[in-house]
């Protein structure tokens, strides 16, 4: 076995030569690292066949700034990914600069589901067939008295957001994905938002009916260990019909004009937490509690064309066809107390710690203008079961009621 040794201001590398290692990729790789001309006998140009001592002046310049490139270049790649010229303080104030901002898109996008469902929700409840109430009528109906819950199924889209930090939890990154598929798993449309209603109607002069509804949700509230929530609402609305036809043996044809008004609240709180392994070099953990709140306050104003039509007196299908005309607020909040902590990858590792500001609020206003397509079946003139949309969104309710 041969040994070369080069000597230059008292840096030594030596060089063996391996006889079973002699072959062109070896040859071919030490002369590029050396910087050995392609076409060079790389050993009779460096040991020849006395072992002679290769001289400073024969070794190219460009080795030494090879051997230290690919110095540079493991370190590169061997590192942690550590934020340079960064104190661990300034990174956790980058992090909690991004984790509000992400919980700020999680607040908006939810609070823009909301918006567009809260439009019809404060519409339903309105049961009674298109056959007109009078009080001058001897056999007809004059007022009646019902009662009735139903559920709003809103819809919720699926629309990955871009987060910065909070990206590795699927439940803040693609909320609306995960609660449609439990949603789906369990057959629901959508997220089911019950209501329960009564109604009132009074016949007045002949062919003309006013009627009157009330929906309220009392503050209920359910807890875990993990998170709470507490929702309550209240709405009312007016309507007065007209009958357009209403002979023997023909289909009952109305129409309508009613207003609406919904104002209520939902919050749910729960824990915050989150893990980012690999924040700038740095292990983030995010831990407290935080609060959402949606509210809303929805006026609506619209007309309404029924036809129905009574089968042997006891059957009585009917259809109607109208548009609403919304306005209110619909507004979101996010408040609470959260911390995150920053490790880096470092020996001995580096920790800092942040707090996380969440006092967070988004307004938007409802659905402007929207139609509404109804469905519905009475049976004897006490029970209806009625499913309306605005077709988007599904909504179902039943209800009894007496009527003189």
């Amino acid at each position: 076995m041969d040994e070369v040794k080069l000597v230059r201001k008292g840096f030594e590398i030596k060089i063996r030569r391996d006889e079973k290692a002699e072959n062109k990729h070896v040859k071919r790789g030490l002369k590029g690292l050396l910087g050995l001309d392609a076409g060079t006998d790389f050993y009779g140009m460096i040991s020849g066949t006395n072992s002679r001592w290769i001289k400073p002046n024969e070794v190219p310049m460009t080795f030494v700034k090879r051997f230290f490139l690919l110095i540079t270049l493991l370190c590169l790649f061997t590192a942690p990914k550590i934020s340079l010229g960064q104190t661990p303080a300034q990174v956790a104030a980058q992090f909690s600069q991004s984790a509000t901002n992400d919980f700020g898109t999680v607040s908006t996008f939810i609070n823009s589901q909301f918006a567009p469902n809260l439009g019809l929700f404060s519409t339903l409840g309105w049961d009674t067939p298109p056959n007109i109430f009078q009080i001058t009528n001897v056999i007809g109906p004059k007022f009646s008295l019902g009662v009735g819950v139903g559920a709003d199924f809103f819809k919720i889209a699926d629309t990955p957001l871009n987060l910065s930090v909070l990206n590795n939890d699927p439940d803040a990154s693609n909320p609306g994905q995960q609660l449609n598929q439990s949603l789906k798993n369990v057959g629901l449309p959508g997220l089911p938002i019950p209501f329960p209603f009564a109604t009132l109607r009074i016949g007045l002069i002949d062919g003309l009916d006013i009627g009157f509804r009330y929906t309220e949700l009392p503050n209920i509230s359910a807890s875990s260990s993990s998170f709470n929530v507490a929702a309550k609402y209240t709405g009312y609305g007016f309507d007065l019909r007209y009958k357009l036809l209403a002979t023997h043996g023909l289909p009952d044809l109305t129409m309508g004009i009613h207003w609406n008004t919904l104002n209520g609240s939902i919050a749910l709180g729960g824990s915050a937490n989150e893990t980012d392994p690999d924040y700038q070099g740095y292990t983030a953990v995010v831990n407290g509690t935080a609060t959402y709140t949606e509210s809303w306050n929805i006026n609506d104003f619209g007309p309404e064309v029924q036809l129905g039509y009574n089968l042997a007196g006891i059957l009585y299908p009917y259809i109607g066809v109208g548009f609403e005309r919304y306005s209110g607020r619909v507004t979101s909040t996010m408040s609470g107390t959260v911390n995150a902590q920053l490790t880096n990858n470092t020996i001995p590792a580096e920790t800092a710690s942040t707090n996380i500001p969440l006092s967070l609020a988004n307004g938007q206003p409802p659905t402007v203008i929207e139609p509404k397509y109804t469905v519905g079946l009475d049976i004897g003139s006490f029970w209806t079961t009625v499913f309306e949309t605005n077709g988007t969104i599904i909504a179902g309710d039943t209800s009894f009621r007496i009527q003189i």
